[in-house]
Order: C-alpha cells, then structure tokens, then sequence
C-alpha cells in the first residue's frame, strides 16, 4: 500500500470548471512517473499566463486533471499559454521543465491542436512523517475583494535552507490540508504563477493548532498583463440572470465596427446568431428573447454567450435560462 495515499480532502478536488471543459477545444496529455514507476492520483494544473478579465472569480483560468492508475492525465485547453505544475502529497512539486518554481519554469503553448507527451518524473520527498496538519484557506486580492483560489500549490519549507519538507494544494472551496507534518518550525508559501504574498511568508509551528490563511496579490507582471484586457472584458454582462422571458447584454466596444452575438447550450450546439454595427466607447446592449433560430424556448439551464467584437477578439460569458 502506498505510505502517501492521499486523504479524503484531495480526493474531493474538482477537476475543471464546467465552462473551461465546454469552451476547451484541445487537450494537453502525457504521463506522470517516480523513482517505483508510475504516479496515480497526482494532480496537474494548467494556468493560464494571460488575464481572462473577470472581475468576480480568480483572472487567470485554470484547467486541471488527476493522474490514473498507470499515471496518465488529460486536460482540456483553449488556445493559450499555460504554466503546468505536477503535484502529489508525498512528493515533491514539479513545473514542466524540470523545475519548482514558476519563474523559472517552460510554457507551453496550445494552438491548433492537441498536445501530447508532457511526461513528468517526480522525486519523492524526504521529510519524516509526523502527527500534525497544516490547514487554511488560500486567497487571492482582486480589485480589494478577496477570492478563494482553487489548485494553488502550498509547500512547509525549512526556513534557513527553503528546502521544501511537506506540501498540500488548494481544492476548489480554497481550503488546503498538508497532513503529517512533523514537529519543527517551517516557512508557509504558496506558489501561484504571476502572484506574490501580501507582505512577508508566516513562519509557523503545526503543533499550535490555529489554521493558516495564504493571502496573494497579483505580481506587477500580472497586473500588466489586466492592464492589456479592452475594456469591453471588464463590464461584461447579462441582466436578469436568471431570466425567463428576455436578457440584455451589456458591453462597451473598444472600436467602431461589426460586433457579432452568439448563443450556444453547453454542448456548444448554436441557438441564436446576430451581428449589428456599433459605435466606439459607449454603452451598449444586446436583448435576447430567449428563442432559439426555430423560436422555441430552450431547456432550463446554464447557456453560453460569446460576443466577437471588430477587431476579432472573443468575449465569452454565461446564464441561466429558468421557466
């Protein structure tokens, strides 16, 4: 039996969002293994490098898969650029690359198609096996509200060397667990591409008990890349949501020209289409009926929109249709 099988916390870590699995249009693939063969139930994360501009929920999408019994994984992608870090409990973390840290890790690059053949190999940690838990929640600052956030790896470090002794992730309430912990006294980091703590790491001893909430802020270099975002990304929305007659989009153009409206269910399926032209830098709003092309009402559920603005870029968003 493997000493470090996981508990029940890691084993409740949603895999994916919903909207990430339907929007994906790829998938990145390959094969995580250790010093005794393949790795199962270790968890891969995909974050992307670049902001997505929503202003209620963490910036930068994550997509993420668990390993299966020959040590297998694959996770649905959109056309981007991702960091991937591999992670186990009983082993150290590992960044595609060959690293353990996001600054210094490869990208990869998903354009087109599938990517295949990301194979990891991790080293087991050398750190004994105690009788404490290290527990909190990991939250990230946006815009002064604070967000949990879901697949942040969370490491106990020796605070002279920084060599990483325990490590935990966080699931998709934010809470982490980092069970077995020996006595001593550790440095408490967590490593997210693109964010940094608000002010200093804590030093903690797990035998005091108290739970340890991670507090990030995005990087300069992450609020650089929210800088980019046109400004239509960040008003972006739907009024009533729910709805059950009609909804309006609101949105603000970047640039005069064509913007296009499409709805489509969850399996992407296309239930109504629009195109009107648009003025540069005011408020502006789509109404939809509710109606499908055949002008029937759809199903009650969650539905996708995507608006395409002039200049090509996509803008997606979501609602609930309820009768």
């Amino acid at each position: 039996m493997d000493e470090f099988a996981p508990d029940t916390i890691y084993c409740n870590f949603q895999i994916g969002e919903p909207l990430m699995r339907a929007l994906a249009s790829h998938n990145a693939s390959g094969t995580v293994v250790g010093p005794e063969g393949a790795v199962r139930d270790a968890f891969v994360v995909f974050v992307s490098t670049e902001s997505d501009g929503d202003d209620d929920e963490e910036e930068f999408s994550v997509s993420t898969g668990i390993t299966g019994a020959d040590g297998s994984f694959s996770c649905p992608l959109r056309d981007g650029t991702y960091w991937m870090i591999v992670f186990r409990p009983g082993y150290l973390p590992q960044y595609f690359g060959g690293v353990a840290d996001w600054q210094s890790a490869d990208t990869i690059t998903v354009s087109g198609t599938d990517i295949t053949d990301l194979d990891v190999t991790l080293q087991r940690a050398s750190s004994d096996m105690g009788p404490y838990s290290v527990n909190g929640v990991v939250y990230s600052s946006i815009d002064s509200v604070f967000v949990e956030m879901r697949g942040v790896p969370v490491y106990l470090t020796d605070p002279t060397t920084d060599d990483i002794k325990y490590a935990g992730i966080s699931i998709h309430d934010g809470t982490y667990e980092i069970p077995n912990v020996a006595e001593g006294v550790y440095r408490l980091i967590a490593d997210r591409p693109l964010y940094e703590p608000q002010g200093e790491w804590d030093i903690i001893t797990p035998s005091d008990g108290a739970e340890h909430d991670i507090y990030l802020q995005r990087t300069s270099a992450g609020i650089e890349e929210h800088a980019k975002l046109p400004v239509a990304v960040k008003i972006l929305g739907a009024r009533p949501n729910p709805f059950n007659s009609s909804t309006a989009i609101d949105f603000v153009v970047p640039a005069a020209g064509e913007v296009k409206l499409e709805i489509f269910d969850f399996a992407l399926d296309k239930l109504f289409e629009t195109t009107q032209d648009f003025p540069k830098g005011e408020e502006l709003m789509f109404q939809w009926d509710g109606k499908n092309a055949d002008g029937e009402y759809p199903a009650n559920g969650i539905y996708l929109y995507r608006i395409t603005l002039p200049d090509g870029a996509e803008l997606w968003g979501k609602f609930a249709f309820m009768q």
